[in-house]
């Protein structure tokens, strides 16, 4: 019999294993050359890359330098940073060898040596504080400390020179090599979002040396109740990629590498942002926040998030990456554009040496287990093949929002069950960006839904975050402005019958409430709305929309709109139709407004009626066609848009040309910029008494042209396709 035993073993293991099989070793590529030389004070940074052939993991490491050197290891690429200090400077030709390598999971190596040169240099001092700092607009002034490292000076003067700073920033010096810098930004400063403030360091012996901070602004009004975009626009993901960070289980930081796509470049980006916290962020938008600007490592961008080396239990670590288009306009939002459009990226990060998933509902596993969601972030882990399930009861004539983030790495399936845990059809994920968002209605008698989140069994260690959304279901007869409810449709809009009208008492019910009015005018009159309210209890927006727009929402394409941050909204529009026309007021949360509405003759007032009976392509959702050739006749109005578009059909072999000139009013007033669905291109320049833009298009979408003014301006425009250029 043990004989047996050993026959069954013995074929057992001849059947697994191939003799002639052969663990090949990983590769690895570095970003210098076999020799570099530094001067001390310089930061040296080294980008390792490698694969194993056989699809396992590899672990990169350094030999041969002082433990000060850290690997920050991420997936298929590490990053060596080594800060050099006095001691570490090298003989002339006497280089340090270090040996970097790349090992597989069998202990196959593969080794590639980088003699370093560290030479004494000048002693130049050098700032240790962050190249980019995050601030929250209207939490007080922006506050933060310079400082400096010299190791052969007794102190160094930190300045900051006029014309390099923000209007009204103070430099206090705070020791020998330290500065603490402040300022509060006035309501117009507020309105950009990046600022830049450059400081000068000179310790008396070397050059003077300069560093540039981004200081950036994030608005006051933004918060985490939902994710960035339910419209799934994507504009982040269209701009940046990058890898999503898993668990961490090492002693080193944590490396994250991104990259700005081509539309990402042709937009304008040129910078990367890293911004990450462990505070919970999800439920109080004010908490700090660290940023450092990303590194360029060839056409990649490098950030590390410094790794907080835990002893005990776990952490979990917010981030998001921010695109900067340091060339925007003034007010521009879109200048600092973050990601991922689920708001925030996660990652756990555990003691180094460990391996485990500390879930964080270990007893909801079950649907008879369900554990009841509130209106709070629950911020939540889940493992491997593990199956949590959620419960949400509804009231009579409730219904609520559950919103469900995750990160980019790991999306879990998710299956929604009635009170009859009867299966509902499956919530469709957003398009980008790692979010999940799903409506529950109750107009009956109360009732229960259940939400069954499950791992993907590839994926371990997962954060995420969920919250229900739970209210009252809209009663008209409870509003202040009963007599006008319900309004929230075209269909049950309140109509204004005369030219002018005051309402005052009325009210914005609950955050999803739309209030609709509706007028008669004809094509050429001037119509003004205004609305007065406290933006502090909820900001209100207006929008106004053509007969011909018979889609009306917060996000639907508009003839006008007010979208201000401010305790008043208003539209002054010229009609270019005649029918009926709608005006839409939305907010955030429950707030109380009053209106006034005046329709009058627009004699002398510029009407955007153009000679090609063009006139309603005041936004991009209703650009007109433009076929190749001239177009005379166009007119654009003070402070309003034309949109045009054309279609691409092969980028590969075509170009097109585009020229712009005023034929009445003035030229300075036109502004022509190039779109395409993922953004703006560029602005044409002048030439010759004439706007002009020559596009080498990347894509087979539709592209636009779009013609701003600063007055009224009849003008043409000239679209020349070129081929094989």
């Amino acid at each position: 019999m043990r004989g047996l035993i050993l026959l069954l073993i013995l074929l057992g293991l001849g059947c697994g294993t191939d003799p002639g099989a052969v663990n090949a070793p990983p590769t690895l590529e570095l970003d210098v050359s076999g020799e570099v030389s530094y001067e001390l004070g310089d930061i040296i940074r080294i980008t390792m890359s490698g694969e194993d052939p056989e699809q396992g993991p590899v672990t990169f490491s350094v030999e041969n330098l002082p433990d000060r050197a850290l690997v920050q290891s991420s997936g298929s690429f590490a990053v060596m940073t080594w800060d050099p200090v006095a001691s570490d400077v090298t003989p002339d030709g006497q280089p340090l060898s270090a040996v970097f390598v790349a090992t597989d999971e069998f202990g196959a190596r593969t080794e590639r040596v980088v003699r370093i040169n560290i030479r004494s240099g000048s002693g130049a001092p050098r700032f240790t504080n962050s190249n980019s700092v995050l601030h929250n607009a209207g939490s007080g002034p922006v506050v933060f400390d310079v400082t400096i490292r010299d190791d052969d000076s007794s102190g160094v003067s930190i300045a900051m020179p006029s014309g390099f700073a923000p209007a009204g920033a103070e430099l206090t010096s705070t020791g020998p090599f330290s500065a603490r810098f402040g300022w509060e930004p006035s309501a117009e400063q507020l309105e950009r979002r990046v600022h830049t403030v450059r400081f000068i360091a000179n310790d008396s012996q070397n050059d003077p040396v300069e560093q540039t901070v981004s200081i950036i602004l994030k608005k006051e009004t933004q918060n985490t109740t939902e994710p960035r975009e339910l419209d799934a626009t994507c504009r982040f993901e269209s701009a940046v990629e990058y890898q999503s960070l898993a668990a961490q289980f090492g002693a080193s930081d944590y490396a994250i590498k991104a990259s700005i796509t081509a539309s990402g470049r042709e937009a304008g980006y040129d910078r990367l942002v890293l911004n990450w916290t462990t505070e919970d962020v999800w439920n109080d938008w004010s908490l700090p926040w660290q940023s450092s600007e990303m590194m360029p490592a060839g056409e990649d961008f490098v950030g590390v998030i410094p790794n907080p080396v835990l002893t005990e239990g776990s952490q979990e670590i917010y981030y998001e990456i921010c695109a900067i288009n340091d060339d925007a306009e003034e007010g521009d939002q879109s200048a600092y554009l973050c990601g991922p459009t689920s708001l925030f990226d996660s990652f756990i990060v555990y003691p180094p040496g460990t391996d485990a998933c500390d879930s964080f509902a270990p007893f909801n596993t079950t649907i008879d287990l369900a554990r009841n969601l509130g209106g709070d972030w629950e911020l939540e882990r889940i493992c491997a093949g593990e199956t949590l399930f959620y419960e949400i009861t509804l009231g009579t004539g409730q219904e609520s929002t559950l919103y469900l983030v995750y990160p980019l790495s790991a999306a879990p399936t998710v299956q929604v069950y009635d009170v009859n845990r009867t299966l509902l059809p499956a919530p469709t994920p957003a398009t980008c960006g790692g979010f999940t968002d799903i409506f529950l209605t109750n107009p009956g008698a109360s009732t229960k839904f259940y939400i069954e989140i499950q791992a993907n069994e590839n994926a371990a260690n997962i954060p995420f975050q969920i919250v229900a959304e739970t209210r009252d279901m809209m009663n008209p007869t409870e509003c202040l402005d009963a007599q006008y409810e319900p309004n929230d449709s075209l269909m049950t809009a309140t109509p204004i019958t005369t030219a002018s009208a005051s309402f005052t008492g009325l009210e914005i019910c609950r955050s999803d409430d739309l209030d609709v009015y509706s007028f008669q005018a004809d094509a050429g009159e001037l119509i003004n709305v205004d609305l007065a309210f406290s933006h502090e209890i909820g900001d209100i927006d207006l929008k106004l929309f053509r007969p011909s727009q018979t889609s009306i929402g917060k996000i639907a394409p508009s003839a006008a709109w007010s979208v201000g941050v401010s305790d008043e909204e208003s539209i002054e529009y010229v009609t270019t139709e005649a029918g009926m026309h709608h005006i839409l007021v939305y907010s955030n949360r429950p707030n109380r407004y009053s209106m006034t509405f005046e329709r009058s003759d627009a004699s002398g007032v510029c009407v955007d009626t153009d000679g090609g009976g063009i006139g309603t392509n005041d936004t991009q959702g209703d650009a007109e066609f433009i076929a190749d050739g001239l177009s005379e006749g166009l007119k654009v109005c003070a402070a309003a848009e034309d949109w045009f578009s054309f279609p691409v059909i092969d980028y590969n072999t075509e170009t097109f040309e585009i020229e712009v000139a005023a034929t009445e009013g003035a030229p300075s007033d036109l502004t022509v910029e190039v779109w395409d669905t993922f953004g703006r291109l560029g602005t044409a320049v002048e030439s010759g008494g004439a706007l002009k833009f020559t596009l080498f298009p990347l894509n087979n979408e539709e592209h636009y042209i779009r013609v701003l003014s600063g007055g009224a301006v009849t003008y043409s425009l000239e679209l020349t396709v070129l081929f094989g250029i």
